[in-house]
């Protein structure tokens, strides 16, 4: 196992360890997690940003048929 160091700002830190201690857990253990899990998020980020997309599509092609039937 190795051990890595990450500097952040004080506030991301407090609210890591807020966030962490309401998860009964450690800031280690939450950045531990994360990376484990990247590809998850990825995917999932992946996934949101097709559909942010496809809604995007749509509208454009939903305001472009009234714009059709208006003229």
């Amino acid at each position: 196992m190795r051990n890595i160091t990450v500097s952040v700002d004080d506030d991301i830190y407090h609210r890591a360890r807020l966030f962490a201690a309401k998860w009964d857990t450690s800031v280690s253990a939450l950045v531990a997690n994360f990376l484990e899990h990247m590809p998850l998020f990825s995917r999932l980020l992946d996934d949101a940003r097709a559909a942010d997309a496809a809604k995007a599509n749509a509208l454009a092609n939903t305001n472009a048929s009234i714009e059709k039937t208006s003229s």
